[in-house]
């Protein structure tokens, strides 16, 4: 009991002072622990790297003897987020990571697997410690895109990541039998046929005498030979809603009749002006330049027109996304046929077109 009682007041005498004398009665002010000897040393906690790396939450500033650390054991201090080697020499015999790699050399002594002789990989780190990250080159090759869009770069390192520096091209509208997937979408020439109704979006009558335009919208196919006279009629269809690489097959166009006399013939021509309105008729008048059908005698309430597609090339037409359509009668007799102009939303004129496109 006595011996307790002894050991109580010298601990309350060490903590009392907070400093803590081996060796001496009268401890350095600064040193919380002043260890006095001229025959022995301080002997630190000796520990294997392994044994080190077992360490729970060391804490700032605490030291150990690595053991097999460096290339003879190292006395080592931990920073807050590392262990560090302390030299009383020089950097060339400092070695944390035991990779074989000074301090002095090694860019990152805590990582055994970064330093002067390492591989290069992409990993956004200086493997290697040649001053450059990801200096990591590849022979391999890449593709991007499909089809035409197809280009071959190589693997690349970008930001520790490995990529493809090839760029695609882009894609264009497809063409139909040229084997080549046009608008890269990983199929060839994949087509179908399919087919679009369009009404009129204007129509007129023009007089062939003086070009005098008529002042509504009605078609009027009229010829008087007593006075020298015939009246021509002209529809214009938009075109737009085609796709650009549409392949007609076919077009047809329907007149609704609104009346007849004395026998009329009708042929429907192809024009090339197209920048016209209804009350606007160009100075010399609609030329009417390719025959598409002919020699119509016969009339019912609704007649539907095949035109021939190989007297024009419809290209140019579906590059403006305009077509005109011109009336006429090759009749000199006194003889008319009227058809429904464009702004009768029941009976207006109506172009069919079917065509293929590739997709």
């Amino acid at each position: 009991m006595k011996k307790f009682i002894t050991l109580l007041l010298f601990l309350s005498t060490l903590f009392s002072y907070a400093q803590i004398g081996i060796g001496t009665d009268n401890p350095d002010p600064s040193a919380a622990i002043d260890i006095v000897s001229s025959n022995s040393g301080m002997l630190l906690p000796r520990l294997k790297m392994s044994e080190r790396d077992n360490i729970t939450n060391p804490a700032q500033g605490l030291m150990i003897y690595c053991t097999d650390c460096g290339s003879n054991g190292q006395l080592q201090l931990f920073n807050g987020s590392s262990w560090f080697g302390l030299s009383l020499t020089d950097a060339s015999s400092n070695d944390m990571d035991n990779d074989g790699y000074t301090i002095d050399v090694d860019c990152d002594d805590t990582d055994p697997n970064i330093n002067p002789g390492a591989t290069e990989t992409c990993n956004g780190i200086d493997d290697d410690c040649d001053g450059g990250v990801d200096n990591y080159t590849t022979n391999q090759t890449c593709t991007a895109g499909v089809g035409a869009c197809q280009t071959t770069g190589h693997i690349i390192c970008e930001n520790g990541i490995l990529v493809c520096d090839a760029m695609p091209n882009n894609p264009t509208n497809e063409i139909c039998g040229n084997g080549i997937d046009d608008d890269c979408d990983g199929i060839t020439d994949y087509s179908y046929t399919t087919s679009v109704t369009l009404d009129a979006v204007d129509s007129a009558s023009v007089r062939s005498d003086n070009f005098e335009n008529y002042d509504d919208n009605n078609l009027r196919v009229y010829s008087k030979n007593d006075i020298d006279l015939k009246v021509n009629g002209f529809i214009k269809f938009n075109l737009s809603s085609l796709p650009d690489n549409a392949e007609v097959n076919s077009i047809s166009l329907t007149l609704v009749k609104s009346s007849t006399y004395n026998s009329p013939n009708l042929d429907i021509y192809y024009v090339e002006t197209d920048g016209w309105s209804r009350t606007d008729t160009p100075a010399n008048g609609f030329l009417l330049t390719t025959l598409l059908n002919t020699n119509n005698t016969s009339f019912d309430a609704t007649n539907t027109y095949e035109l021939d597609l190989t007297a024009w090339d419809i290209s140019s037409d579906l590059t403006d996304n305009t077509l005109t359509i011109g009336l006429t009668t090759p009749k000199n007799d006194y003889s008319y046929v009227y058809f429904q102009g464009s702004d009768d939303e029941t009976s207006r004129p109506v172009l069919i077109v079917s065509y293929t496109e590739c997709d």
